[in-house]
């Protein structure tokens, strides 16, 4: 707490420093994306007019914009560094397009990371073509139709505990490599409802939150997720959740996350009621321990074993949770009777009303094609047009590509 305050104090310090000499500019520091578990990052960006960073676009790194879009919605992200890997085609290209949908290039630069040798290689001047067409195709296609993505409200929340440095890696992690890409896969903006903002304000228009993750939370956290499922919303907890305030000492969670009772929903978990509204206790995916680690954990960069069987379950209980509160949207893709909800993993894909009709746009930056995925529709397709080609598609021959795709979707009545 206390190298927060410290930290809070320079990044202001610097904000006012550089207002004293030109009040007229922007202010932004850039913080690396991966560098969110290490600190109170709503505290140092508080000052800035700019929501500045440095990374790529694994699931590490897209965490940070997706909470600084929640935070400050209006706020440009400018990445001043971003970071690619020479791999193919499809690993570059994928950076743009996951960046754009995230709330990036929102009318902002873009600096990408170089290297000396970079003409030197096949493979190398392939990555350079996806990166030139798919910034080019952005740059056409950003407005309206990555812009209606971008700015589509969410009914779907996720609770932001207050970040300890060392103590939250584990919360962290599992942020990234769980409880996001879940909401990727099932086409969910992700929006993460700090503990600062929560309350009645943050938690209108809400239809589900998300709380799984969270151990260590402040005492009017606890009574305002308590307030707002009593009055009809819906949590998804787990053992262990809000069991201690931020200082460690233990709580009464026992109204929200009761030990026993309810009905099954599905396996591992169970619903029971709460005043005028619903908990569901995931009982095989327990609130983890906020160790303090040696530092490494929170930079983790790819998934172990159990993150992805946690993100399996998380995902089966959400997707019911989605239907049974009738937030799937109108256009939406879903796993296909041969491949079911897990098809739809390593996807990041959003719909968002457009133009009298949808958009859709689906990137598939952790699976390879081809996938068992299909296009549902609650009404017959009018028009399918595939934006980057600019040509119509028989719906019924839709298949999804393996790279970056945008879609307009016309519905009949």
């Amino acid at each position: 707490v206390f190298h927060n305050g410290v930290q809070t104090d320079f990044w202001q310090f610097l904000n006012d420093t550089s207002k004293s000499l030109d009040s007229s500019r922007p202010t932004h520091t850039k913080f690396m994306m991966a560098s969110l578990h290490a600190g109170n990052m709503e505290a140092w960006q508080r000052s800035y007019d700019i929501a500045g960073h440095d990374g790529g676009v694994s699931d590490r790194d897209v965490l940070f914009l997706d909470y600084m879009k929640s935070l400050w919605p209006e706020r440009a992200l400018i990445n001043t560094e971003f970071h690619i890997w020479y791999g193919n085609h499809k690993s570059v290209e994928i950076v743009p397009w996951r960046f754009a949908l995230h709330g990036g290039a929102d009318g902002n630069w873009w600096c990408w990371h170089s290297n000396a040798n970079f003409s030197d290689s096949v493979g190398n001047a392939a990555s350079m073509h996806a990166l030139t067409f798919g910034g080019l195709d952005l740059q056409r296609l950003f407005d309206p139709y990555m812009v209606a993505l971008n700015r589509q409200p969410s009914s779907v929340a996720t609770l932001f505990a207050d970040v300890i440095e060392r103590r939250s890696d584990v919360k962290m992690v599992r942020l990234r490599h769980e409880i996001a890409p879940a909401q990727y896969a099932l086409g969910l903006k992700p929006h993460y409802v700090a503990e600062s903002r929560i309350g009645p304000a943050a938690l209108r228009g809400q239809r589900l939150l998300i709380a799984t993750d969270a151990d260590y939370v402040r005492d009017g956290t606890y009574d305002s997720v308590l307030a707002w499922v009593r009055g009809g919303g819906t949590v998804l907890v787990a053992p262990g959740t809000l069991a201690h305030n931020e200082y460690g000492d233990p709580r009464d969670t026992s109204e929200l996350v009761q030990a026993t009772g309810g009905e099954a929903y599905g396996e591992g978990a169970r619903r029971y009621p709460v005043g005028r509204g619903w908990a569901v206790c995931i009982d095989d995916l327990p609130c983890l321990p906020d160790v303090v680690t040696d530092g490494g954990e929170g930079l983790r960069v790819v998934p172990l074993p159990e993150h992805l069987e946690r993100r399996a379950l998380l995902m089966r209980v959400l997707d019911r949770a989605l239907g049974d509160l009738r937030l799937r949207g109108p256009v939406r893709l879903e796993g296909s009777e041969a491949g079911g909800l897990a098809a739809l993993t390593g996807l990041d894909w959003r719909a968002a009303p457009v133009r009298g009709g949808y958009t859709l746009c689906a990137v598939p930056y952790g699976a390879d094609g081809p996938f068992a995925v299909q296009l549902a529709t609650d009404r017959p397709i009018r028009r399918l047009v595939n934006l980057v080609s600019a040509e119509d598609v028989d719906p019924a021959a839709w298949a999804l590509p393996d790279e970056p795709s945008l879609w307009y979707v016309e519905l009949g009545g």
